[in-house]
This record gives C-alpha cells, structure tokens and sequence, in this order.
C-alpha cells in the first residue's frame, strides 16, 4: 500500500504518514491516564471486526 492509498484508507494526512514511515522505533509510552484502556478498545474493535465478518 502506497501512501497515497494509506492516507485514503486511514483518512490522516500524508505526514502523519510520512512520519510513521521515519520513525522506525516506537515512541516511549506516556505515563498520561487515558480516558479509553488500548487493551480494552483493541479487544472490542476485535470482536466488533469478527462479528462484521461473520455476518457478511
């Protein structure tokens, strides 16, 4: 995927993307508390993703 078809797949600006493609290591994690738990939101949009895919 180019980034051209990135940016439209994603709808984020080609320096974002540009950016992550630089940055080769991840950036140190904040110790800022998130208002939504990563895990948490990751493992619905999981189970949100296979419920989609079964039903089609």
């Amino acid at each position: 995927m180019n980034i051209l078809e990135t940016v439209k797949q994603f709808g984020i600006g080609s320096g974002s993307v540009s950016r992550w493609i630089n940055q080769i290591e991840p950036k140190a994690s904040s110790t800022r508390q998130r208002k939504i738990d990563p895990k948490r939101a990751c493992r619905a949009f999981w189970r949100l993703s296979e419920g989609h895919l079964a039903s089609s």
